[in-house]
């Protein structure tokens, strides 16, 4: 899987490409066609909590610091894909 640039763009695709619904199907009827597009719904939102926690935890301990490391992150993720 590719690395993941979280974005509201990313978000719109997961919608418009049902994977929302899918997590519902597969909750109410345990389909395993749903259950691909589900798990990535769900890793989607996992992924999002985890940096959010990870950028709250570092922005307190390293203060600006890390808000720079972050847009480094950032800047580099666009050549780690191709």
């Amino acid at each position: 899987m590719k690395y993941w640039i979280l974005s509201a763009h990313l978000l719109k695709k997961f919608v418009a490409n049902d994977k929302v619904s899918a997590f519902s199907n597969y909750l109410r009827t345990r389909d395993a066609k749903d259950l691909g597009k589900a798990r990535d719904y769900i890793a989607f939102i996992v992924v999002s909590a985890l940096g959010a926690v990870i950028g709250g935890n570092s922005s307190l301990a390293f203060g600006e610091r890390s808000i720079w490391t972050s847009a480094v992150i950032r800047a580099t993720i666009p050549f780690l894909q191709s």
